[in-house]
C-alpha cells in the first residue's frame, strides 16, 4: 500500500502536474494552464487544510469544463465534478452527487407507461455499466410507439458482441415502420466501439464521423497519429428511414461520440439539446494524500476538424422540457418527435465531409488474415503503405486489438505477425514490445520475451497508473 503523504502544497503541485502532463483538450478550449497556476498556487500553504485544499484544487478544474473531470476523496467522502454535470447533478445541499444521475426534465418510466402502454421489450439487464450505476436496469428499450413509428432507447453502450446482436434484432424488428425514433435522453456513456455497433445499423454507406488521438508526451501538443472512426454498413439489414434522434445534457461520454456518428446519416435529424460535451475516454489516478482524480487523457473531434468538448453537440432543431412537463405526465420532446415523422416526409440532410474516408490498415489486415496465408496478409499490409497517405491510416490501439483476437483464439503465428507489425509502424510506444513480450513469455521464449520486456521498459514513460503497472510487471520478469 502506498504511504500517505498529507503535505497541501505537495499535492496541489502532484494535481497541476497530473493534468499539465496528460490532459487532451487545453489547445481547442485555449486554456492558460500555467496562468491558473500562478492564479491558485500563492492560495495553498503549508498551512492550508484539506477542506480548504479541496476547495482551491475545484476550483481550479471547473476551469477545464470537462464533466470528465473529477476529483474526490474517501476520508471524509468528497466528491467534485467539473463541467455542466457538475452543476446539474448536486444535492439538495449543493454538494456533487458521484453517482447516479438527477433527471429533472426525462423519465423512462413516463415514456414506458404513457407512451408506450406498457407495451415494450427490453434487453440486456445486469451489464457491467449498470451495475456501475447501482442497478440492473436494462440497456435497451424498444417498441412501436405509434403507428408506423418505432422507438428504441438506449441507456449505455455496454458489451459489443451482444449489443450488435439486439441491434439487429431491433433493426429487424422496425424494417416495415416508416421512421424511429432513438432516444439516448439519460444515457451514460459506455464503450464507444459499442455506439459505433449500434450506428452501422442505420448507416447507408461508410462516413467518417470522429477522429481521436491520445495525448502521449509532456508538451500540450503532444498526440498520437490520428484514429478514423467511420459508420458503415454491418449486420443483415440497415434502417436507411427518417431517424429522429433525442439528446440533452444527460447523453454523456460515449453517448456524445453515438450522437457524432448518427449525425453523419443524412436520414437522421437531431432533435432536443446539446450533449454533454464530454467525448474523451477518462482513467484514474491517485494523488500523494490519497484523493482520486479522474483524468480526460485523449481529443476527440468531429468529422469536419471541430472539437466539442465542454459544449456538447448541438441539435438540428432545439426542443426540451420542463421538470413541469415531466411532473404533470408530458414528454414534449418525444411528441415532437412523433409528429415530426407523422408529417412527413423528412428532408434528407447533406453532410459532404462524412464522406472523406480512410482505409484502417488494421481491419484490412484482420481480413487478409482470415482468408490469405500469414506470408500474402503481411505483403498486402505493406504494399498498402505504398498508396496515397490521405487514404489510409494504421491505430497502435486497433493493431492492438487485432492481436489480441488473435490471441484469444489461439492463432498464436497471426498475432505474432500483428504484434512484429505493430512494432515496426510504432517503434517508440512501449506498449508494442510489452505485447510482444507477453506473447514470447506465453510461447516459453523466455530469452525474447525479456528482450522486449527491456526495450518496453526503456520506453515506457510511468505516468499513468497503467504505465506503471506495465514497468513493474516487465521489471518482475526480467529479474527472475
Amino acid at each position: 500500500m502506498d504511504r500517505i503523504n498529507t503535505d497541501p502544497e505537495l499535492n496541489f503541485e502532484a494535481l497541476w502536474k497530473i493534468y499539465d502532463r496528460n490532459y487532451g483538450s487545453f489547445i481547442p478550449k485555449q486554456i492558460d494552464w500555467d496562468l491558473l497556476y500562478r492564479v491558485y498556487r500563492p492560495k495553498v500553504s503549508s498551512q492550508t487544510t484539506d477542506d480548504q485544499l479541496f476547495e482551491i484544487t475545484t476550483r481550479l478544474l471547473e476551469h477545464l469544463n470537462d464533466n470528465h473531470v473529477k476529483l474526490q476523496s474517501q476520508q471524509p467522502p468528497r466528491f467534485f465534478r467539473s463541467g455542466i454535470l457538475g452543476s446539474l447533478n448536486r444535492d439538495e445541499e449543493g454538494r456533487h452527487i458521484p453517482i447516479g444521475y438527477n433527471i429533472p426534465d426525462f423519465s423512462l418510466s413516463l415514456v414506458k407507461e404513457k407512451y408506450l402502454k406498457g407495451k415494450f421489450e427490453e434487453r440486456l439487464p445486469g451489464s457491467k455499466l449498470a451495475a456501475y450505476f447501482g442497478g440492473s436496469f436494462p440497456l435497451y428499450t424498444f417498441a412501436r410507439i405509434a403507428e408506423g413509428i418505432g422507438y428504441f432507447h438506449i441507456r449505455n453502450f455496454d458489451d459489443e458482441e451482444k449489443t450488435a446482436l439486439i441491434a439487429d434484432e431491433i433493426v429487424s424488428e422496425f424494417q416495415s415502420a416508416k421512421g424511429v425514433i432513438i432516444d439516448v435522453r439519460g444515457n451514460g456513456g459506455g464503450w464507444d466501439p459499442v455506439a459505433k455497433a449500434i450506428s452501422d445499423r442505420f448507416a447507408d454507406t461508410r462516413r467518417l464521423y470522429m477522429v481521436t488521438r491520445i495525448r502521449n508526451g509532456p508538451q500540450h501538443d503532444d498526440f498520437t497519429p490520428p484514429r478514423f472512426w467511420h459508420t458503415e454498413p454491418k449486420g443483415p439489414r440497415q434502417f436507411t428511414k427518417p431517424v429522429v434522434l433525442l439528446t440533452h445534457r444527460w447523453t454523456i461520454s460515449a453517448g456524445d461520440c453515438f450522437v457524432l456518428a448518427m449525425r453523419a446519416l443524412p436520414h437522421v435529424t437531431n432533435l432536443g439539446e446539446a450533449t454533454s460535451g464530454a467525448y474523451s475516454d477518462e482513467y484514474w489516478d491517485k494523488l500523494p494524500n490519497g484523493w482520486d482524480v479522474c483524468i480526460a487523457n485523449k481529443l476527440y473531434l468531429d468529422n469536419e476538424g471541430r472539437c466539442w468538448e465542454g459544449m456538447g453537440t448541438l441539435p438540428d432543431i432545439r426542443a426540451v422540457n420542463t421538470k413541469d412537463d415531466i411532473r404533470k405526465g408530458r414528454d414534449r420532446v418525444l411528441e415532437t418527435a412523433i409528429e415530426m415523422i407523422q408529417a412527413g416526409p423528412v428532408k434528407l440532410s447533406d453532410r459532404p465531409s462524412s464522406l472523406q474516408t480512410r482505409e484502417s490498415l488494421a481491419d484490412s489486415l484482420g481480413k487478409a488474415l482470415e482468408t490469405v496465408s500469414l506470408e500474402a496478409a503481411v505483403r498486402l499490409f505493406k504494399e498498402s503503405k505504398k498508396g496515397n497517405p490521405e487514404t489510409y491510416y494504421i491505430d497502435q490501439e486497433e493493431m492492438e486489438i487485432l492481436g489480441q483476437r488473435f490471441l484469444s483464439q489461439n492463432k498464436i503465428a497471426r498475432a505474432l505477425a500483428v504484434y512484429k507489425l505493430n512494432a515496426e509502424e510504432h517503434p517508440l510506444d512501449y506498449h508494442v514490445y510489452q505485447s510482444l513480450a507477453i506473447l514470447y513469455e506465453r510461447s516459453g521464449n523466455k530469452e525474447l520475451a525479456a528482450t522486449n520486456y527491456r526495450k518496453s521498459c526503456e520506453l515506457n514513460p510511468q505516468n499513468l497508473p497503467g504505465e506503471r503497472k506495465d514497468y513493474e510487471k516487465a521489471q518482475e520478469v526480467i529479474g527472475q
